[in-house]
């Protein structure tokens, strides 16, 4: 499977063309009874399944092959062939996760897993660190770790279609990514930006004219800031959409400190 194509890792690959390429040949391998799920909606999808080969090819949220079916919390996961499970099943939000969801469906069933063993799957995943793995409610205020997402299209992946206004935190080490989707998010759904990191000035007019703004020199000031910004129904959301390497030695060293001050906060506004 290949769950999409992103701008990445693009210091050690000429193109992303050849990015693209190199991530297909997972299916060189494929045999006539083998299975290859590629996203319907995924801007690579025709480029990969030109290299696919043998084996069946089963399209992820596409009308004929696996699907979202239903608006909202009633949503359920639908495979070719019948199967159904509740989306509400799966503990962590985002559409991104429904998808990914699919795939993994869509693998276990293929390799003969009980339908009700993928129910206690779906309902025993509460998610990998620091990718919107949920900290704390605080004050009717939702906090998550997305510190994983080091480009937009992390970003936009899990925040398109949150169920919740939110206060994005972002900025770090740039990659050169094109900020500009992450405006229109923050006209759909944001409440409010805080830029921070090395890229802060290039966050920061992001939100000119859409959401408040925000910058923050230390992420004990970020989160003090995000926190006062946010209000009950909404979350706060470490996604930066940049690499780490400004203020911490990885990803993860950003997003348990980020847990960890998160934890520290009063219990009170």
């Amino acid at each position: 499977m290949v769950l999409n194509i992103t701008p990445d890792h693009l210091d050690r690959y000429p193109t992303l063309d050849d990015y693209a390429a190199t991530k297909a040949r997972v299916f060189t391998g494929l045999h006539a009874g083998g299975l290859a799920l590629l996203d319907a909606g995924d801007g690579w999808t025709e480029f990969l399944r030109a290299r696919v080969g043998a084996g069946r090819l089963v399209l992820v949220d596409d009308p004929g092959g696996a699907r979202i079916v239903g608006p909202g919390p009633g949503d359920s996961l639908v495979l070719p062939g019948g199967d159904s499970f509740p989306r509400r099943a799966l503990p962590i939000p985002g559409r991104h996760n429904s998808k990914n969801a699919l795939f993994a469906l869509l693998a276990a069933r293929h390799l003969g897993v009980d339908p009700a063993a993928c129910l206690r799957g779906l309902e025993n995943f509460h998610g990998l660190p620091h990718r919107m793995t949920f900290v704390r409610e605080r004050a009717g205020v939702r906090f998550y770790d997305d510190s994983k997402a080091t480009n937009v299209a992390s970003v936009l992946a899990s925040l398109d279609g949150f169920d919740r206004p939110f206060v994005l935190i972002a900025g770090g080490r740039a990659k050169g990514d094109d900020l500009a989707p992450l405006r229109e998010l923050l006209r759909r759904s944001g409440r409010a930006l805080v830029a921070i990191g090395e890229s802060a000035d290039l966050f920061y007019p992001l939100a000119d004219g859409v959401v408040p703004a925000r910058r923050a020199s230390t992420m004990a000031e970020a989160v003090e800031v995000a926190a006062a910004l946010a209000g009950p129904g909404d979350a706060v959301v470490l996604s930066p959409a940049c690499a780490s390497y400004d203020w911490f030695k990885n990803y993860g060293e950003r997003g348990d400190t980020f847990a960890r001050l998160v934890r520290a906060l009063p219990a009170e506004k």
